[in-house]
């Protein structure tokens, strides 16, 4: 009668133990979410690459910032 009620309880707990594990398994997220791939590209003043919907397209050059768009127009404007 011990040795059953013993081999009992070690089938619960190994049941207890399967469940658990595959009731954690649900919890997990998932991290297979779509890559959105950008072009990225380099600022014609400083030369920093950053994500192109980031920065200021001013065709066909592109810069960082509004600042550096600023600065290379007034140093390249026609004289």
């Amino acid at each position: 009668m011990g040795f059953r009620f013993i081999l009992l309880i070690i089938a619960i707990v190994i049941v207890w133990l399967i469940l658990r594990h595959l009731m954690s398994r649900k919890n997990i997220p998932d991290n297979k979410s779509p890559v959105v791939e950008q072009k990225v590209r380099s600022c014609n003043l400083c030369g920093v690459h950053i994500p192109e919907s980031e920065g200021i397209i001013h065709d066909p050059h592109f810069f960082c910032c509004a600042e550096h768009k600023q600065q290379y127009l007034q140093n390249n404007s026609p004289d």
